[in-house]
């Protein structure tokens, strides 16, 4: 309404916009926007599956743009890289993409061998909580019957 001093015909137009919405919102409601037969943990699992892809995918991306030297520009290492389009040493040798790269791989190393590394972990855990047998300095008497005294 802020417009309508310059153009009256906006009175009209708004009036239409708002029966249009009405009707079709009233429409979308009762027929359309029904409750759904609810999420299992099928999809939950399917999307815990994928994530490490799209990881992959922004890392790939982050890569990219991060490397243009016009975007981020920092000292170079001369003996990163080689000279194609996207792995030169301008490129890749910048100090900054070093660190990017080793961040990748830590993150990539956990991702894939996630279980292992789990796995290996609770093992040590065990081994270092393990709780020593307390052992007796006394001397234990023979279980043997033939040695006990009383015995015929």
């Amino acid at each position: 309404m802020t417009y309508s001093s310059g153009l009256p015909v906006l009175y009209g137009i708004s009036f239409l916009s708002l029966v249009c919405t009405y009707w079709i919102d009233k429409l979308l409601l009762l027929r359309f926007y029904r409750l759904t037969d609810g999420y299992s943990q099928h999809l939950s699992s399917r999307i815990v599956k994928l994530a490490p892809f799209a990881i992959l995918i922004h890392s790939l991306f982050g890569f990219m743009i991060f490397s243009y030297p016009h975007i981020l520009s920092s000292p170079g290492i001369s003996f990163i890289g080689n000279q194609t389009q996207y792995f030169n040493s301008n490129r890749m040798g910048q100090t900054h993409m070093v660190v990017f790269v080793i961040g990748f791989l830590v993150v990539w190393v956990v991702l894939f061998f996630e279980k292992s590394i789990i796995f290996i972990a609770s093992k040590v855990r065990q081994l270092c909580t393990k709780k020593p047998r307390k052992r007796s300095y006394i001397a234990e008497k023979p279980q043997n019957p033939q040695e006990t005294p009383g015995n015929p």
